[in-house]
């Protein structure tokens, strides 16, 4: 006898399922995120060296990346590849997490973990400028002006966040470091494509995180006094790539297979808010003031005005792969794994 459930019952359950997911993949990336930022700056203010963070961190990321590598024929097979890609590892591994970690830890060092997230939320702006110049990107003038509109909001918002002309100094400092850390991240990006486009992410990140933990070591061990480390720092910074930052590459990378890198973008948006909202809420922030605000949004209006997509009528992918759930999405025009940008 034939069903009396409607035809299209299926579809939409499998639809109401796959929104589900999304809802959750959000919430988790979102609160992954603003928790990672907001323990990096616990950890530097309670004298943890940053660059013992950026180890840990890297450590304890590395380790859970290869376990979920290894629980597939596929991923297993892809640290295979990229191990053999030696050279490619290395180039990737120093710009996208030596010099991004450390940077980023003496940004948060210098200047606090809202600002610091701030500004590597201008990484599509830094991107934009190094397409342009040493990549033959289209500059247009929308993501021209968002760029400076962002960059000129970060500017702001930096210095309301400085008191005094030591705070400042350290703004200055915090800021340089952690635009190198962005520059080089934007730089990982496009070399990444070259290097590594053809291996799924999930796979060749913990060969590229070992290298950049085998980096950071004797560096952090020559340059700080680890031996001052208590074992509950220690945690806490293995806990910080264990926990917060390997699980968010995760999340990140299955939402952009689902819903797009412009989803993604929206979600980095809110998380400085986020951000500087719970440093409050810790005692580690002072409140929230209408300039502080607007200086955020102008920085983030901007960020959005860079990575809105140009209109393109009848654009086809230029290399579109099927994932392990069918479904498609270009490989070539964004790394699916990068968490920390849009």
């Amino acid at each position: 006898m034939p069903s009396s459930r409607p035809q299209g019952e299926p579809q939409a359950t499998a639809t109401a399922r796959d929104r589900t997911v999304v809802a959750v993949l959000t919430v988790a990336t979102v609160v992954l995120l603003t928790a990672g930022w907001v323990l990096s700056g616990v950890l530097v203010t309670d004298d943890v060296p940053p660059l013992a963070v950026a180890t840990g961190r890297a450590a304890g990321s590395t380790v859970v990346l290869s376990a979920i590598a290894l629980t597939t024929a596929s991923t297993r097979s892809a640290v295979l590849v990229t191990a053999r890609r030696g050279r490619s590892v290395l180039v990737l591994a120093f710009l996208g997490y030596f010099v991004y970690f450390v940077g980023t830890m003496l940004g948060v060092a210098h200047m606090g973990a809202s600002t610091t997230g701030l500004v590597v939320a201008l990484l599509p702006c830094v991107t934009f400028v190094i397409g342009v110049a040493a990549f033959g990107e289209r500059a247009t003038r929308r993501k021209a002006a968002g760029t400076l509109i962002a960059i000129a909001g970060a500017f702001g918002y930096a210095l309301t966040t400085s008191g005094d002309a030591a705070d400042t100094r350290g703004v200055l400092v915090g800021g340089a470091w952690t635009l190198l850390a962005t520059a080089t991240f934007a730089l990982y990006n496009y070399l990444y494509r070259g290097a590594l486009h053809d291996v799924p992410p999930l796979g060749a990140l913990p060969v590229v995180f070992a290298c950049a933990t085998a980096m950071l070591l004797p560096v952090s061990a020559l340059t700080e006094p680890l031996a001052d480390v208590t074992a509950r720092q220690w945690l806490g910074t293995l806990l910080l790539g264990a926990v917060l930052t390997a699980p968010v590459y995760v999340t990140a990378h299955e939402l952009v297979l689902r819903r797009g890198p412009m989803y993604m973008a929206a979600l980095s948006l809110i998380v400085p808010f986020l951000v500087r909202i719970t440093e409050w809420s810790l005692g580690n922030a002072p409140a929230l003031t209408a300039v502080v605000v607007a200086t955020m949004v102008v920085c983030l209006a901007g960020i959005a005005l860079t990575v809105r997509p140009d209109r393109v009528p009848n654009a086809q992918p230029t290399d579109g792969t099927i994932d392990s759930n069918g479904r498609t999405y270009d490989r070539s025009t964004r790394h699916a794994d990068q968490p920390e940008q849009p």
